[in-house]
């Protein structure tokens, strides 16, 4: 007898990966509509085997809340994966690019009609491990990594992104991916 693993998209926008899904701007009729800086996600604990979050916490005014709900509903060892943007990434620090507030006039590109927006933070890999620790989570693995699409975005600096990422993850990597697993004693 197959077992279907149930996936949580948390902030999908117009996303499909997952078996449930929930945002603050829901695209779509199968998203549940939640304020992920402040309400509980809207789920029993223990539910999911893997939750998935992608472009949320740098959104975030408290991200460690978030990151206890997303562990909350995670069952005992469930898998969670963050991506979030990199602070270390020299594109971010380029004027008109999405963190010098070309993202708040642009609106959300990763769906749903998001124009209040806001980013509130970036993160290195230390500042995400720091949270993931704090809210108890284990087996924290986390790496940089850099997406096509968003070295088209940079195009005046694509360049020197391509160039970046060869010499440093560091600082030509535009994401953080962080994965690790609720603990079986929780």
């Amino acid at each position: 007898m197959s077992m279907k693993k149930k996936i949580l998209n948390v902030g999908c926008g117009n996303d499909i990966y997952g078996t449930d899904f929930v945002d603050f701007y829901p695209s779509r009729s199968e998203v549940k509509k939640c304020n992920l800086d402040k309400d509980m996600l809207p789920y029993k604990s223990n539910t999911f085997d893997e939750v998935f979050c992608k472009g949320v916490i740098e959104h975030l005014r408290n991200p460690g809340k978030l990151i206890e709900e997303m562990k909350r509903v995670l069952k005992k060892n469930g898998k969670l994966v963050i991506v979030t943007d990199n602070a270390h990434f020299l594109g971010f620090h380029i004027k008109g690019t999405m963190h010098t507030g070309g993202y708040e006039k642009r609106g959300r590109i990763g769906g749903g009609s998001g124009i209040k927006d806001r980013h509130y933070a970036l993160f290195t890999i230390n500042h995400l491990k720091n949270h993931l620790e704090i809210a108890g989570m284990k087996n924290i693995k986390i790496n940089y990594k850099t997406f096509a699409y968003e070295k088209v975005t940079l195009n005046a600096v694509n360049l020197l992104v391509l160039s970046l990422s060869k010499i440093s993850s560091k600082l030509g990597s535009t994401i953080i991916i962080a994965e690790c697993r609720k603990p079986y004693n929780i």
